[in-house]
């Protein structure tokens, strides 16, 4: 294990150790959750800082909801896996890119982090899945298109109504997380209503057949066994 993981450790620095760094990012389906908070309520307080060439909201409200984000972000992998687990063998490589693309977009619209290239990861699978034609997310994976249009509005077009919260910043910026969310569970859904459970060989039971004689063929009689009469 050691000699596998130890080069991997200047990895998992460089993008574990950074991104978990970093607070709850303003484009993040938890920045907007934030933000209505801090606006329904004076006494709730996350300040806007700028980091890791970003801006962030900080504090320990940031904190609880940077708990809360990875906890949904690791359900909806463990699901999108048990998903791929019960799927027959023929269909589980047949749909392991619309599984990934489902988990995907769920997994980036709850998470704390929402950078606009993360949409070109969506993309990417949702690409893929659509080549199956009979692939049952193919509805969900359209969503994609409006998703990556919002986010040419949320960055670089509006931002600034993002950092400065502007009604038309925050409904924009509401309807594409919503709508990555929205094709993340549809996806997920479909593919969990539509699955073939996988299912171990049933022991071979063998069964006795009766052959009725062919028509003009007379079946053999039957015999019947005659008891012996006891002498007087």
């Amino acid at each position: 294990i050691l000699a596998v993981g130890a080069p991997l450790e200047p990895l998992w620095a460089s993008i574990i150790g950074y991104h978990g760094k970093r607070g709850v990012h303003i484009e993040s389906t938890w920045g907007l959750v934030l933000e209505a908070l801090t606006s329904l309520s004076p006494a709730i307080r996350a300040p806007i800082e700028h980091s890791h060439y970003t801006y962030h909201y900080t504090g320990p409200v940031a904190d609880l909801a940077k708990e809360a984000g990875m906890l949904l972000s690791l359900a909806a992998v463990v699901f999108g896996t048990w998903l791929s687990g019960v799927a027959g063998p023929d269909e589980r490589e047949r749909r392991v890119a619309a599984t990934m693309f489902g988990t995907l977009a769920t997994v980036v619209a709850l998470g704390t982090i929402f950078s606009p290239q993360y949409v070109i990861w969506v993309i990417a699978l949702a690409a893929v899945a659509l080549c199956d034609r009979d692939s049952s997310i193919r509805p969900a994976a359209w969503l994609v298109l409006p998703v990556a249009l919002l986010t040419q509005f949320v960055y670089p077009l509006w931002y600034a109504w993002i950092i400065h919260p502007h009604p038309a910043g925050m409904t924009v910026i509401s309807l594409r997380n919503g709508l990555l969310l929205v094709s993340g569970l549809l996806s997920l859904w479909l593919i969990w209503r539509t699955r073939t459970p996988s299912r171990e060989a049933a022991p071979a039971v063998s069964k006795s057949i009766s052959i009725p004689a062919a028509a003009g063929v007379p079946s053999a009689p039957r015999r019947e066994k005659v008891k012996p009469r006891r002498a007087a």
